[in-house]
């Protein structure tokens, strides 16, 4: 987990504003600043449940397919890709996912972030890059259980919500070592 995503008083906002209201497009910008931060399940994760609130979200959509591509998913960068321009037939970001212009290696660097051109019609004062109010997170909503999150908190030294966290991942995925490890050190 970056140090710097659990200092972002903006990532903090946006996360908390996400928890309180899952229908929020903030989801856009967490998943990039996962994907930016090496996170990539993480954006991945937060990007897919964004869209079933906003399936035809353009920015979504991009944002799916950046961190498909991150993570080395070509197959799925382009499945997105051809959603973009099923909404909008000249987004140029969608063109160049098609194009294959983004290199397996280095494609977290070569995905470039999210320009307000990619989804000019969507643009809003409720965009996730809008200011958003000063809010205390709520972290006990089960869809915004990840390691990261866990991570966040022990890190600010909230260890019981960390420690919940944690094992409703191990709940939903009793295979997940990483969880396991983390909780044991709590």
């Amino acid at each position: 987990m970056h140090i710097e995503l659990a200092q972002n008083p903006n990532f903090l906002k946006y996360y908390a504003k996400w928890q309180s209201d899952p229908s929020s497009v903030v989801f856009v910008a967490i998943s990039e600043m996962f994907r930016t931060h090496g996170l990539i399940d993480d954006a991945i994760k937060v990007a897919e449940a964004g869209l079933k609130h906003h399936p035809g979200l353009i920015s979504g959509h991009l944002a799916l397919a950046k961190a498909y591509l991150a993570n080395n998913d070509k197959r799925k960068a382009r499945e997105e890709a051809i959603s973009v321009l099923g909404l909008m037939p000249n987004n140029e970001t969608a063109k160049e996912i098609l194009a294959d212009k983004y290199s397996e290696s280095g494609a977290i660097a070569a995905a470039p972030k999210i320009d307000k051109a990619d989804f000019e019609e969507e643009v809003t004062e409720e965009l996730p890059l809008a200011a958003v109010e000063d809010e205390q997170p709520v972290l006990d909503s089960k869809p915004w259980h990840t390691v990261t999150m866990a991570r966040i908190l022990a890190q600010q030294g909230d260890i019981e919500r960390a420690k919940k966290i944690y094992a409703s991942i191990i709940a939903k995925e009793p295979d997940n070592e990483t969880a396991r490890a983390e909780l044991s050190k709590l």
